[in-house]
């Protein structure tokens, strides 16, 4: 079972990825083994396995930074679609 459990959550990490890539945004995985201590603080136990990140890059930024060590920036974007119908 726990075999099944890897391979599945393996799968759906690499679907998210791809589907998140071709829909133009960046993506990062987290192996939350590690800093287990820190995960569970932010998330609260339970448990977790891996993380995925998706949004856009902030290219003022090193994405090795640690969220603790820095305000975290959000920026925005704002989409303007015109639908024309004919």
């Amino acid at each position: 079972a726990k075999e099944d459990e890897e391979k599945s959550v393996g799968i759906a990490i690499g679907y998210l990825a791809l589907s998140a890539n071709i829909l133009g945004y960046r993506t990062g995985v987290y192996n939350a083994q590690h800093r287990r201590d820190e995960i569970e603080d932010i998330l609260g136990e339970g448990k977790v396995i891996n993380m995925m990140g998706i949004g856009y890059q902030n290219y003022d930024k090193n994405i090795r930074q640690h969220h603790y060590d820095d305000r975290i920036v959000y920026p925005s974007f704002e989409k303007s679609i015109e639908v024309i119908d004919k």
